[in-house]
């Protein structure tokens, strides 16, 4: 057990969930404002989390920052980066689709993201709009990627060759068919995702939605049963843009684009659409976006959490004292 190196004053309530309550927080000593997230139950991927954000902590410009992280006997708090723009799903909810040239830049700053994760040996394994926050609420906002609970490092098998990660985990309409089929899975599932989350920015709905039920849906993305259609939503929506899900979403995860061939497609090269009117959509097609997604996404994650997490037995062995604040403001999660 270690304890604070800064000392914090909890202020207001911002929101709740089934298991979370976020609430305002200031570091005393320096007056800076942050979140602090508590939540019940789920110990050891906040563990895992945290053991995660160690190894990538500040990699890229936009890569979260772990700036502390401590235990008390009821609680693990981990301080980061705070945003204050909320996440890229109710972005789209709310300001409805991107136009191409702003979701290629998006999506640029997450291959950029994953191209360093990988490098680490590490796959997210839980990519989602989600997880995706903004740094800001400006429609230009830098994207961070967070949730790292689900997060797993690559080993190495007798002969040295990379072994397959195995468990059934991750959020069902962003998980890849390997994942599903249990035929093991590393780095390509990372890409998957972002297929989906590419397919999601630009028409607000992920490609394997089913209305019939969960089955069918599962039935499709292990069949990679990709469509754009209805056609009118596709018309804005070049061929380029097109090709890069086709390629991300491809059923072979041995043909699937890496991080580093995404960064090299030509959707990733499109500028920015700076002033663009963005795509506005329906209130029923919100309601429905809503209604499908407003399950708690730490509910859903234990729900499809299959595997043991063994966090590092050092992860709390630093002293406090010797631990430096990197990136404040930050937000503080905390674990009863």
């Amino acid at each position: 057990m270690s304890k604070p190196s800064r000392n914090y004053q909890t202020g207001r309530t911002l929101g709740s969930g089934t298991y979370s309550v976020v609430k305002e927080v200031v570091d005393v000593e320096t007056g800076k404002e942050m979140n602090k997230e508590h939540t019940r139950g789920h110990k050891d991927m906040v563990l895992n989390e945290i053991e995660m954000l160690r190894r990538i902590s500040g990699g890229t410009k936009n890569m979260i920052t772990l700036s502390d992280y401590f235990e008390t006997s009821h609680n693990i708090y981990i301080c980061y980066d705070l945003c204050t723009g909320g996440n890229v799903f109710h972005r789209v909810c709310k300001k409805g689709t991107y136009v191409e040239g702003d979701a290629a830049v998006l999506v640029r700053n997450l291959c950029t993201d994953i191209v360093y994760i990988h490098s680490k040996g590490i796959v997210h394994g839980d990519l989602k709009p989600e997880n995706l926050l903004l740094r800001i609420p400006e429609n230009n906002s830098p994207v961070m990627i967070a949730d790292f609970g689900l997060a797993r490092e690559l080993g190495k098998d007798d002969d040295g060759k990379t072994s397959l990660l195995t468990g059934v985990h991750g959020s069902p309409l962003y998980m890849a068919p390997e994942i599903y089929g249990k035929t093991g899975y590393e780095k390509p599932v990372d890409i998957w995702a972002l297929g989906v989350i590419t397919y999601f920015l630009l028409v607000g709905r992920t490609p394997f939605e089913r209305k019939k039920d969960k089955e069918s849906e599962k039935r499709a993305i292990l069949k990679g049963d990709l469509n754009f259609e209805p056609l009118q939503d596709w018309r804005s929506v070049s061929q380029t843009a097109q090709d890069f899900i086709r390629r991300c979403l491809t059923l072979n995860p041995n043909e699937r684009m890496t991080a580093e061939e995404c960064l090299e497609h030509e959707f990733d090269l499109l500028p920015k659409q700076s002033g663009s009117d963005e795509a506005p959509m329906s209130s029923a097609d919100i309601f429905q976006l809503s209604s499908f997604f407003s399950v708690d996404p730490l509910a859903e994650k234990a729900k499809a959490n299959r595997i043991q997490i063994q966090p590092s037995p050092h992860l709390f062995s630093e002293s406090p004292q010797n631990f430096r604040i990197l990136v404040p403001p930050f937000v503080c999660l905390t674990l009863e």
